[in-house]
C-alpha cells in the first residue's frame, strides 16, 4: 500500500536538525523543557515550537508510524467498552460491570475524532453538534445538525 508521503519530502525530514531533535524528544515522552534541552534551544522557543504547524505535522507523522489507525481504533473501542470485575464477599470474581469512569474519556475522545462533539449551549445546558460530511458529491459540503438541551448533562 502506498504511503501518504510518496513523492514528497516527509514532514520530519523538512525540519532543520534542532527542530527534528525537539520532535524526537517530544515523541519519546519528554516534556517541553526536556525537549528544549535535547534540541539545544531556549524554553520560550520550545513553547513556540510545540504549537508550530511544521512541528505538529512532524509529530503526527511519527505517531502515525508508531500506531496504525486500525490499532488506534481498537484501543479506543476497547476503552469505550471497559469493564470492571465484581467480586463476591469471599473475594471470588462473580461478574463484570461497565466501568464508566474509564469509558467516558474514551467515548469523549471517539466522539471528538469522529466529528461528533459537545459544546455548551448559550441558553444553558449542552448541545451536541454532529458534522455530516457529504463525500463523493461535487462541491461537497459539511452539514451541521444541532440537538440542543437546556438540561445539564
Amino acid at each position: 500500500m502506498a504511503k501518504i508521503e510518496d513523492g514528497r519530502v516527509s514532514a520530519i525530514n523538512k525540519l532543520p536538525a534542532h527542530k527534528r531533535a525537539f520532535v524526537k524528544a517530544r515523541s519519546e515522552g519528554k516534556n517541553i523543557r526536556q525537549s528544549a534541552k535535547a534540541a539545544n534551544i531556549s524554553n520560550s522557543a520550545a513553547y513556540d515550537y510545540d504549537k508550530a504547524p511544521d512541528i505538529q505535522a512532524a509529530y503526527r507523522q511519527l505517531m502515525r508510524a508508531a500506531i496504525s489507525p486500525k490499532k488506534l481504533v481498537g484501543l479506543i473501542k476497547g476503552g469505550c467498552e471497559a469493564k470492571m470485575p465484581v467480586y463476591s464477599p469471599d473475594g471470588k470474581k462473580v461478574t463484570e460491570r461497565a466501568d464508566w469512569k474509564t469509558r467516558k474519556p474514551y467515548i469523549d475522545m471517539a466522539a471528538k475524532h469522529a466529528g461528533y462533539y459537545e459544546e455548551k449551549n448559550p441558553n444553558g445546558g449542552t448541545q451536541i453538534v454532529i458534522a455530516v460530511n457529504h463525500i463523493g458529491l461535487k462541491n461537497a459540503t459539511t452539514e451541521h445538525i444541532v440537538e440542543a438541551s437546556t438540561e445539564a448533562i
